[in-house]
């Protein structure tokens, strides 16, 4: 008989174990893990996150962030009463700091009326993260406001504080999904710039590269410069010169470009501006003038020179190898279209004569 009645004492005991650790008849996860929660696809109550997300909608499709947060925060304080009073401050602070970024976020606007972040407070999204901590779970974690959730608070109140939390997190999310495509798309454009830098920009030689690196990058601006050195920069080059009583001669020199600066717009596709020219050939004496650069479309300079011979100064012109080829071959492709063209009408008129 005593023995009957320790056994019965012991099934109570363990019965009353059981009932704790699953939380006087609940389970925290029900409430506080996501991936749980989740699971319910037809919620009833009104305050389950995925039922909150969904009248929530309209106002995250206008972007309309700080209403949306601030629908959820006037949800807890009507429904958290059974939250203790220094859970329901920590709650309170968390959706003052939140709500205070979000509405200065939104107030900076440039002047076409759209929102211009960068000097905006950052918004933390991670801060009501619900973290797994034996017996129970964490909230706010390290912010100074934690808040230790377990199954003494009772289902209520553990219901209140981790559905808020849970509702305000996956607003937070698509909040920082646009935010995330926003940036995106901005580094993108950074990308962008950068490359056509490297594919229209002007070659530069190492000394160059140290120079602009020291004057043109600025490590706060992402941007490829807008401005570029030319240096000591020396090229292959064609100088048309006419001497007296000759025709047009063409010259191939060394252009050495002793100072200039480059401009770059269109995106970093186009660049223009001038440098210093000197002009060296074993078949003329050194010219000294000025080089204009026109993009990749080529240079074009003016140079002049004192002849060895007679003291006559000389002038000419100075244009870019790739350049030279470019004019020079408008004639042949001419003619060489002139003459398809002549074949074509030819092997026409045959075959209407047959």
């Amino acid at each position: 008989m005593r023995a009957a009645r320790v056994s019965v004492v012991a099934c109570i005991l363990l019965l009353a174990a059981a009932a704790h650790a699953t939380g006087q008849g609940f389970a925290l996860r029900d409430y506080c893990d996501a991936t749980t929660v989740d699971e319910d696809k037809a919620p009833q109550n009104p305050e389950h996150p995925s039922r909150v997300y969904q009248d929530l909608a309209p106002l995250i499709v206008a972007g309309r962030w700080s209403d949306a947060i601030g629908d959820i925060q006037r949800r807890f304080e009507s429904t958290g009463a059974t939250v203790p009073a220094p859970e329901r401050a920590s709650m309170a602070a968390q959706f003052t700091d939140v709500l205070a970024a979000l509405r200065a976020r939104e107030a900076v606007v440039d002047g076409q009326g759209t929102q211009d972040t960068k000097t905006a407070p950052a918004v933390r999204g991670a801060r009501f993260d619900l973290v797994f901590t034996a017996p129970g779970y964490s909230l706010f974690q390290g912010t100074g406001n934690d808040i230790a959730i377990t199954t003494g608070l009772g289902e209520d109140a553990v219901r209140a504080l981790c559905w808020t939390a849970l509702s305000a997190r996956r607003v937070l999310t698509r909040y920082f999904e646009e935010g995330r495509a926003i940036v995106g798309a901005a580094l993108g454009e950074y990308v962008t710039r950068w490359d056509n830098y490297h594919r229209h920009g002007y070659s530069q030689y190492l000394w160059e590269l140290y120079l602009n690196g020291l004057w043109t990058v600025n490590e706060r601006n992402w941007n490829p410069p807008a401005w570029q050195l030319v240096i000591a920069h020396p090229s292959v080059a064609v100088q048309l010169v006419r001497p007296p009583d000759e025709g047009l001669r063409r010259i191939d020199v060394i252009a050495v470009e002793p100072a200039g600066i480059l401009r770059f717009v269109r995106d970093h596709t186009f660049y223009f501006g001038a440098s210093g020219l000197v002009t060296l050939s074993s078949a003329a004496d050194p010219g000294l003038g000025v080089l204009v650069h026109v993009g990749r479309i080529g240079k074009v300079g003016y140079v002049f020179r004192q002849d060895a011979a007679d003291g006559r100064r000389q002038r000419g012109a100075v244009v870019s190898l790739d350049l030279y080829k470019l004019i020079a071959g408008v004639p042949d492709k001419l003619r060489r279209l002139k003459e398809t063209a002549e074949k074509d009408i030819e092997s026409t008129r045959a075959g209407l004569d047959q």
